[in-house]
């Protein structure tokens, strides 16, 4: 068996074992002599990193309808909630919500729990209390997510590989109970950046 170190050199696995044995005999002779601090890996020393730190986002609650409502001139319009390989999938768009149930393999889950949020055309006639739901899609994973944080659409953006996809009008939902007949919903992967 024969490999390649980052020198270019092809050698075999007794050539790297012994050369190894000569660097911990070079470093046990050295001692404090600087290389006693020094990891080997693959016959080629290496710098010990520091483990990456990550940012876990923290979950937003957010305020949707269970039925169709009118609050502050909007009627409410349900949002269809599919469930398929890569997570929940969200729409507005009841063409898409049956594009995806028939051939993207998805089920409907909006029967369990439906969920009703206020489309907006013009976000300037926003209804109080409320924010865009923002809707994500990562073209590798093949996942959405949906967030009303602008800073977790950013951190999705920048540092996840999600793109962010515009929706006409856009659902919004409500940051805070604002009628008696809302009701607080999770989102799943809704996050906002700790």
């Amino acid at each position: 068996m024969t490999f390649a170190v980052r020198t270019g050199r092809t050698m075999s696995v007794t050539q790297d074992l012994s050369r190894r044995r000569a660097l911990v005999g070079m470093a046990g002779a050295a001692g404090a002599a600087g290389l006693a601090g020094m990891a080997i890996t693959n016959a080629t020393p290496a710098t010990a990193r520091p483990a990456p730190t990550r940012r876990w986002p923290t979950p937003v609650r957010s305020w949707v309808f269970t039925e169709s409502t009118y609050y502050q001139g909007f009627r409410a319009a349900q949002l269809h909630r599919l469930a398929g390989r890569g997570g929940r999938f969200y729409t507005m768009n009841a063409g898409e919500a049956a594009y995806s149930l028939r051939y993207k393999d998805y089920r409907d889950e909006s029967g369990t729990r439906p969920l009703w949020v206020i489309p907006v055309t013009d976000p300037e006639q926003a209804p109080d209390g409320s924010a865009q739901l923002l809707r994500l899609w990562h073209p590798r994973r093949q996942t959405q997510m949906r967030t009303h944080s602008a800073e977790a659409a950013e951190y999705a953006v920048q540092q996840l590989g999600y793109r962010l996809e515009a929706e006409y009008p856009a659902p919004y939902v409500f940051t805070a109970k604002v009628d008696p007949e809302a009701v607080p919903y999770q989102f799943e992967r809704l996050w906002r950046p700790a």
